[in-house]
């Protein structure tokens, strides 16, 4: 900087009052965005999807009036306004910010100079230029800088968008949020009573893991109902001999069912004689496990993970605090709730290991289920914003929990659980968080594709058939993507896009030949899974938070209420038949030979012939 000998008393004041003008602009502006950042955050408070009581009005009211058309119209409306009008705000607080951290930048950096040239200047030694002509260039000066503030608030807002992200590396496990450190290989019983009450020892011993069984076969996966939706995540079921009536209200058709004492809204998992749910509430996490065939608890087991946040996370009436379905190999069982709490079990009820990844930060409460590549359990864990680089999907090491891999994903909080395809050539993880649809290799977890067609808050699942994957989400797009590309494959391999019908919760189901989507308010449309066009179009009449699924060429709807609507899976539609349970139902039934097994409001039921 100039020091004090070699500045005329005429520069010397000219500095000073360009930079102190400087200051003036960069705090105004600083002190404006401020206020409009508050502003903006007081009226997002009002306008949260979450938050809003006229909404959940509605709702309450759709429950008491189902068939009430101009009803469900209104909370469409509704709905879709609150949501761009949250998503608005979050852009502008984002925007807001860097505004915000600029205009304080050019603040500081002319208050240094600005107490610099506020002394006395040198006495001049020399003629110098008129005040008018050097008033003149500081008033071009200033304009010239306050031009460049504006024009760099303006890029700000042009330039950042959510697509705008480099492509993840890899992330060493050492880096992994769900740090090492948080494994607790627990000490059991000797020997343990399997109805639930507190374990009667004689003595300890540490559990001993076996890590020479290798993972199960494609036969097997088949065979059970291993993971949310089933096998491959599809909602298809491998049996055609799944009853077709029943009445709960008589019993009729209902083999068993068993209360479960702890809320949830995972749904059932099956494995052999193994029935497997979650359950918990704002103090407690437990695991149940029932007899397939009577439908006894055979066991209950409390889950307490070492480091886990003792206070309990904030979650919606949608997903509470036991959203995500179990996972099992044959072997082992593995759970996830909404405070980070991973644990797995034995088939006996024997912890093996746990850990907790959490606390999360998600708008509605975490919700994505677990899956299983091989002796790899698989969490993805969105979260977040996109901007705050706190989304990633991590593999551990089934036998005992420890990190094996993990990628930092560029995508806010979702909701939506992975599939694992093979495409002929390799597999990949298929996963759905806006903007992006992005492919992992399940053995590294590098990236391999991705592809921009959704956007806001992704609950639906995506699914596979025939070489392509079907993605969707309301207000966004179906779309139809050939996977197996390298990097961004958004102008090459979206094969199709479809506007209607748009699910916000229910995720798509196909048979390869037709594409079926099921909008939370009862609408049904279809169509042709080659090139998008639409099939038919059917309201129901009805609502619905379960996805539907897929025997044989039937198509099973549950309702909230719990009504099994059986739909045929064809080119016109057509109701086969309702079957009632006399309990409301808003998870995803699980399938087997002969059996369907629904998990209710309050309890498990097992629907099949004696």
């Amino acid at each position: 900087m100039m020091n004090k000998t070699n500045i005329d008393p005429d520069t010397w004041y000219s500095l000073y009052r360009i930079f102190l003008a400087v200051a003036v602009i960069a705090g105004t502006f600083s002190l404006i965005v401020s206020l409009l950042l508050t502003v903006n955050y007081i009226a997002g408070k009002q306008g949260d999807p979450l938050d809003s009581e006229r909404l959940l009005e509605l709702k309450e009211e759709l429950l008491r009036n189902p068939n009430n058309e101009v009803l469900k119209e209104d909370i469409r409306k509704l709905d879709l306004r609150l949501r761009k009008e949250y998503f608005r705000r979050r852009r502008f607080t984002r925007i807001g910010a860097y505004m915000l951290i600029f205009g304080i930048a050019i603040f500081l950096g002319s208050m240094l100079p600005v107490m610099k040239y506020r002394k006395n200047p040198p006495m001049p030694d020399s003629p110098k230029t008129s005040q008018k002509a050097e008033a003149s260039r500081t008033r071009q000066l200033v304009i010239g800088i306050g031009s460049f503030i504006a024009g760099f608030a303006i890029a700000i807002a042009v330039i950042d968008r959510p697509n705008n992200y480099e492509i993840p590396q890899q992330q060493p496990v050492a880096d992994i949020t769900a740090s090492e450190e948080k494994i607790e290989i627990q000490e059991i019983p000797a020997t343990q009573v399997t109805e639930g009450s507190p374990a009667e020892t004689q003595g300890t011993q540490e559990t001993q893991v076996e890590t020479t069984k290798s993972y199960p076969t494609e036969e097997e996966l088949k065979k059970n109902w291993p993971r949310f939706r089933g096998p491959g995540g599809l909602g298809i079921s491998q049996y055609t001999n799944i009853p077709e009536m029943w009445d709960g209200t008589t019993g009729e058709g209902i083999l068993w069912k068993s209360s479960i004492r702890l809320p949830g809204k995972n749904s059932p998992v099956i494995w052999g004689n193994r029935v497997f749910v979650t359950g918990a509430n704002e103090t407690e996490r437990a695991v149940y496990c029932f007899d397939a065939g009577s439908g006894e608890l055979l066991w209950e087991k409390p889950v307490v993970v070492a480091m886990a946040d003792p206070e309990p996370p904030e979650v919606s009436d949608d997903t509470g605090f036991a959203a995500p379905t179990p996972v099992t190999d044959g072997r082992w069982v593995f759970a996830m709730f909404a405070n980070g709490d991973i644990i797995c079990f034995d088939f006996d009820g024997n912890e093996i290991w746990s850990r907790n990844v959490g606390p999360f930060d998600s708008m509605y409460g975490y919700a994505s289920s677990l899956l299983m590549y091989k002796d790899l359990l698989i969490v993805l864990l969105d979260q977040g914003g996109a901007e705050d680089g706190m989304s990633e999907i991590i593999a551990l090491e089934a036998a005992t929990g420890k990190s094996v891999w993990g990628t930092d994903r560029p995508v806010p909080n979702s909701w939506a659980t992975p599939i694992i395809i093979d495409t002929g050539e390799r597999e990949e993880i298929i996963t759905c968080g806006s903007p992006w649809v992005i492919a992992y290799d399940p053995a590294t977890g590098a990236e391999l594709w991705r592809a921009d067609c959704l956007g806001g808050d992704i609950a639906p699942s995506p699914v596979y058939a025939n070489g392509l994957v079907y993605v969707t989400n309301t207000y966004e797009t179906l779309a139809a993507i050939r996977p197996g590309g390298e990097g961004d494959v958004t102008e090459t391999h979206i094969v199709w896009e479809a506007e209607d019908g748009l699910p916000d919760i229910c995720s798509p189901l196909t048979n390869g030949e037709l594409v079926f989507l099921l909008e939370t308010y009862g609408l049904m449309t279809c169509y042709d899974a080659k090139d998008g066009t639409k099939v038919w179009e059917e309201d129901t009449v009805e609502t619905f938070n379960t996805s539907p699924s897929l025997v044989g060429d039937k198509i099973y709807l549950i309702t909230v209420d719990g009504i099994t609507i059986i739909v045929e899976a064809g080119r016109q539609f057509k109701e086969v038949v309702r079957n009632e349970l006399s309990e409301g139902v808003l998870t995803c039934p699980g399938f087997v030979d002969g059996r369907m097994y629904v998990r209710g409001e309050e309890n498990l039921y097992c629907i099949g012939e004696k």
